[in-house]
């Protein structure tokens, strides 16, 4: 048994990394999480996701809308964006519209973890997007075991 670190063996040729950030606009309340990196996309769901955010953003039941956006997102964002601005500052974002479907308090207590169903989005767009990471993870796991990881 060795204690080298698994990221001493992963060199970046061999694994390319792929990361997205989430706007996202309260529909119901009106109010917005305008800087990305307060978001994580923590699960794909097969018609929607879960994310982590900062406490009382939303509610369940509460309308949204949402864009995936690829990173490195190198722009930044007024708490009043729109459709508009976001699709003229970032190229292929995704846009979609959603219901809470439940908000569940995490191990930080400033933030929880929110599912959320779309209602409207491009579901060739969704699908690509998912399948993206499918098969990065099936490289990943692929990787390990060539390297007996």
């Amino acid at each position: 048994m060795t204690d080298e670190l698994i990221t001493t063996k992963i060199f970046s040729s061999d694994l390319k990394p792929l990361k997205h950030a989430v706007l996202f606009k309260n529909d119901t309340s009106g109010t917005s999480v305008s800087d990305p990196s307060k978001i994580l996309l923590r699960e794909f769901l097969p018609t929607g996701f879960v994310i982590e955010m900062p406490i009382h953003s939303c509610k369940k039941g509460h309308l949204v809308t949402l864009f995936i956006l690829e990173e490195p997102v190198n722009v930044k964002f007024s708490s009043s964006f729109d459709s508009e601005t976001v699709h003229k500052k970032v190229k292929n974002a995704i846009e979609v519209v959603g219901k809470i479907e439940d908000v569940v308090t995490n191990d930080d207590p400033q933030r929880e973890n929110v599912t959320v169903h779309f209602n409207q989005y491009d579901e060739v767009r969704w699908k690509e997007l998912v399948d993206t990471y499918i098969r990065i993870q099936e490289a990943m796991n692929e990787f390990m075991e060539q390297k007996k990881l």
